[in-house]
């Protein structure tokens, strides 16, 4: 489903970017690395799309490294008419202790923000992405959202019938979290389609739970630059932080098919 109820609008189904996060918690769980962990330098050199009832081989390369591993993903292709490895995602992964942060205080958050747009109960609020994007139910996860000054905060919950099973980081309800506050880039229009290249640091303390709420921060950006960086915590209800982005870099396309090429600045 992370493939199927994440396409384009044209029906492409496309890997979103927080699959490549779940699939490093997955495998360093694989590792017997159980405690929290920092994801940094994440970048996404290729989209990874696939065609209605095609199948490939993906491989997922943990590389040890000073500080943890380097963590490699690559789906299996053809060059010219040979086996061959085309590269996706590539990040640094960092095995250190980590200090928990102290529970956000929500409700300061949410005076700051103003009155909260609310969904009906057992509905969900539509997204920005949605106008480009097609959306299954592990995505339809937006309950509540309010937007202040350079902050936004919002509450999200996957439906009862989605909570079965263990992922660590659930793509669809870590990719609404991270990405619905573009409305807070200076300029912003929704006839765009912005996208993710890279994340500068990830810090996982904990899984996500089913009932998530979401605080983003601009950092910098505008549409006038058509690049934009956001700071994001993710907290339980009570405050509780379970994972911290800094540096979500998204970039703006044009059209829908621009979404197939884009690549990630290679750092120096």
């Amino acid at each position: 489903w992370v493939l199927d109820q994440h396409r384009t609008g044209n029906g492409d189904a496309v890997m979103p970017g927080t699959g490549y996060l779940e699939l490093i918690a997955e495998a360093l769980q694989g590792q017997g690395e159980t405690g929290g962990f920092e994801v940094r330098d994440l970048m996404f050199l290729r989209p990874l799309h696939l065609a209605d009832g095609e199948t490939r081989d993906i491989r997922v390369a943990l590389i040890r490294s000073d500080e943890g591993y380097r963590f490699e993903t690559s789906s299996a292709c053809k060059v010219d008419g040979r086996d061959a490895w085309q590269l996706h995602a590539e990040a640094r992964l960092a095995l250190l202790p980590l200090t928990l942060p102290a529970p956000l205080d929500l409700s300061v958050i949410r005076d700051r923000c103003g009155a909260a747009e609310r969904a009906g109960t057992g509905l969900a609020l539509t997204t920005p992405q949605e106008a480009h994007l097609q959306f299954g139910p592990h995505w339809k996860v937006m309950r509540s959202r309010a937007i202040g000054q350079g902050i936004g905060i919002a509450d999200l919950s996957l439906a009862d019938e989605l909570r079965q099973g263990s992922l660590h980081l659930h793509p669809g309800l870590l990719d609404l979290a991270t990405g619905w506050a573009m409305t807070l880039i200076k300029g912003y229009q929704a006839d765009h389609l912005w996208v993710p290249v890279s994340y500068d640091r990830v810090r996982v303390h904990a899984p996500l739970s089913a009932d998530l709420v979401s605080v983003v921060t601009l950092a910098s950006g505008s549409a006038d630059t058509g690049v934009a960086s956001f700071d994001v915590t993710l907290c339980q209800p009570d405050g509780t932080v379970c994972v911290q982005v800094s540096g979500l870099t998204i970039k703006q396309v044009d059209t829908v098919a621009g979404f197939a090429h884009v690549v990630a600045p290679k750092a120096n």
